[in-house]
């Protein structure tokens, strides 16, 4: 694969295009005065507070409040599972997480030596445990980025509700067990005697057997209070654990399978190659409402600061969705303030450069705060650049922690890079033969940004010096222009129609004008639908569509070729950075996929609803405003005074008055006794007139 990114810079807007094998692909615009938000990070000042939809609205500075929901102010990450592997135990830091406000001080109960420590670290990663992080003082104050003072833990509850999670597992392994013949409940007996005479000894366990106690199973076997019922602490308690252990397990059972399953078959994956049988399961990180702990009017209240970061951008009428959970993007590494472990994209596929990335970012992080994910990007580099980016990282926290002590809220605390430096720095690789750049402010700048990350992509970067405009030497106008139309013609004859509706988008494949070269029709259609799978997600990504996306295909009859069209689907959102997940051919013939979306589509970003139609794409007929025009007529039959009717309108109408739709004119002069005077004016849209009866 062969990339290169043109930069065309104006003095009112900045455009990057990526093309792939000469063809373009991505095209994005940023205006000087409409600047990205997503990333900026704030000092936010509460304002409503709404527990019937477990949210609130954040003023940040904005033209609109922010909006906040409550996962993504309780949970550490429910989603990043998604984008990291070998997901690791806690790190556990001297100094414990701390907030721009105040440091924590409680007492760690988790200590180990370093001869402990270092055999944690070598364990294998099927024994390893996911021990709950340290309780937080209920009388201490809560920290801005500090999740553990959200969760407002007694120190004896982790224990026992580790303690409830091991008998739960006991009560069914008892369970499997008691539907066992009487010969195998014989065997169990004298298993069990055996163990409690042999109790002293050390054993190792299979890890099979090691795994099995550090799955919990169903909230109804909690720990219940004298009453018989959960304590709300105890219950948010075993919430969190059970969220870790599960992000802990499917993170390796999401890697382990990339296989394309047959079409029809209950499955579900995305572009990371993940899949999952059966009906998609709802996320166990979803808070009960019922639990006091877990409510938003506990832990928000209005007037409150608070620092956070915009996830999304505010799209029409949505206002921009917030995180507390931080995240600060590196070259190398993202560093994350509130999330206290250590993760590896799932694109570096070596388990050995995986556990010395880790061991890096370990080493180096025992006396710190926070949490790492390792990038891409950092797959093959030396400890001394993975340790740059991360004390780079590490200062600018700093530095955010300093301005949140001292702006009063709304205040922006961090800004994300501008739209060339920020795609450089999260898309660029060896893959990459040149980037050329009009503007020579521009290309000092990615000069100096390249020179610090990847100093041996510079002889790459290119300052375009001639006369005729850059996006037309590389021949990418027409691909733009044709970016924002419904209708997209294939190579091969065929064409796909794209709507935009208010719930999703839906893609529609037509045979066109191809009508194929063999005498097998279903050889025809397979040609068509492969073309199209190609061109759209060419377009999707061109566009930046997301959301729920629905494609129509044309039918086929035969499973290797429905088989054909998803691996084409698979391997070209293998190219694409958003993440998406795919449904393969269901029983109507359809394709439907979700695809994450953080900002507009390029439709709304560079085009506006058309104030004729009002975005709908159709208006009234000239038949259609004659038949008004009669309706109009009759409602002002009171008023008629004059021997005459002034009819203004456009020349299409008094044309068609006089000649298709004669007939309604001879009625308004029958039925009203009145002349009929018809004014052509060319100003006046097609849908628009005027009567006069004065």
């Amino acid at each position: 694969m062969n990339r290169d990114m043109v930069v065309h810079v104006t003095p009112f807007e900045v455009h990057a295009a990526i093309m792939e094998n000469n063809v373009l692909v991505e095209y994005h615009i940023e205006r000087r005065n409409e600047v990205s938000v997503v990333g900026n990070i704030y000092k936010g000042k509460v304002g409503k507070v709404l527990p019937g939809m477990q949210s609130a609205f954040v003023d940040i500075g904005l033209d609109k409040n922010a909006f906040l929901y409550v996962t993504d102010f309780l949970e550490e990450f429910a989603d990043l599972k998604d984008t990291i592997v070998d997901d690791d135990e806690p790190i556990k830091a001297d100094s414990g997480r701390q907030g721009p406000e105040k440091k924590d001080t409680t007492p760690h109960t988790d200590k180990k030596s370093d001869g402990e420590q270092k055999k944690t670290d070598e364990a294998p990663e099927s024994k390893k445990e996911l021990p709950l992080e340290e309780p937080v003082r209920k009388d201490a104050e809560p920290v801005p980025g500090d999740t553990r003072a959200r969760r407002s833990v007694d120190e004896s509850e982790p224990k026992a509700a580790e303690k409830q999670v091991a008998a739960a597992d006991g009560e069914r392994t008892e369970e499997r067990d008691s539907g066992a013949a009487p010969a195998t409940e014989g065997k169990a007996a004298a298993k069990t005697e055996r163990r409690k005479r042999g109790r002293g000894r050390k054993k190792s366990v299979p890890p099979k057997e090691a795994e099995a106690p550090s799955q919990p199973d169903q909230p109804s076997e909690q720990a219940t209070s004298d009453q018989g019922k959960i304590h709300p602490e105890t219950q948010l308690t075993q919430h969190l654990l059970e969220q870790e252990t599960e992000q802990a397990n499917g993170l390796e059972q999401a890697e382990r399978s990339a296989e394309l399953p047959l079409p029809g078959s209950e499955v579900h994956y995305d572009n990371g190659g993940r899949r999952s049988g059966g009906r998609r399961k709802r996320r166990k990180s979803q808070v009960s409402t019922d639990d006091p702990s877990a409510n938003i009017s506990s832990m928000l209240r209005q007037g409150q600061e608070i620092i956070v970061q915009v996830m999304k951008e505010p799209m029409a009428l949505k206002s921009a969705r917030i995180t507390s959970h931080i995240s600060i993007p590196g070259r190398m590494l993202v560093y994350m303030p509130t999330f206290n472990r250590v993760g590896v994209s799932r694109k570096i596929k070596e388990d050995k450069e995986r556990r010395r990335l880790r061991s890096i970012i370990r080493t180096n992080m025992k006396n710190r705060s926070g949490g790492f994910i390792v990038r891409t990007a950092s797959e093959g580099c030396s400890e001394a650049d993975i340790l740059k980016d991360m004390n780079f990282l590490l200062r600018t926290w700093e530095t955010i922690q300093g301005k949140y002590a001292e702006l009063s809220a709304p205040a922006p605390l961090y800004e994300e890079e501008d739209l060339v430096i920020r795609t450089l720095r999260d898309r660029l690789d060896e893959t990459y033969n040149s980037i050329w750049v009009d503007d020579p402010d521009e290309y000092a700048n990615i000069v100096e940004f390249i020179d610090r990350f990847m100093p041996e992509m510079l002889p790459n970067v290119k300052l375009y010096t001639r006369v005729q405009p850059i996006f037309d030497f590389f021949n990418l106008v027409p691909d733009i222009q044709k970016a924002t139309k419904q209708k997209v013609w294939l190579r091969s004859g065929g064409f796909i129609v794209i709507n935009h509706t208010e719930a999703l988008i839906a893609i529609d494949v037509n045979t066109g004008k191809y009508v194929g070269k063999s005498n097998n029709f279903e050889d025809t259609i397979a040609k068509i639908n492969l073309d199209a799978a190609r061109e759209i997600i060419r377009q999707i990504r061109l566009r930046n569509l997301g959301g729920i996306i629905v494609m129509d295909f044309i039918d086929m009859q035969e499973k290797k070729n429905k088989r054909t069209v998803m691996d084409v689907i698979f391997n070209e959102l293998k190219l694409d950075k958003s993440p998406s997940k795919v449904l393969p051919f269901n029983e109507f013939g359809l394709v439907i996929m979700t695809r994450k979306r953080t900002a507009s589509a390029l439709e709304k970003n560079i085009s506006e609803a058309c104030p004729m139609c009002g975005g709908s794409g159709y208006t009234k007929s000239v038949s259609t405003v004659c038949y008004d025009i009669y309706s109009q007529i009759e409602r002002m039959q009171s008023s008629l005074s004059s021997r005459e009717i002034v009819v203004r309108a456009n020349p299409a109408v008094t044309t068609a008055l006089k000649t298709d739709e004669k007939a309604v004119a001879n009625q308004i002069k029958a039925r009203f006794q009145r002349e009929l005077v018809l004014i052509a004016d060319p100003l006046l849209p097609i849908p628009t007139f005027d009567i006069a009866t004065q």
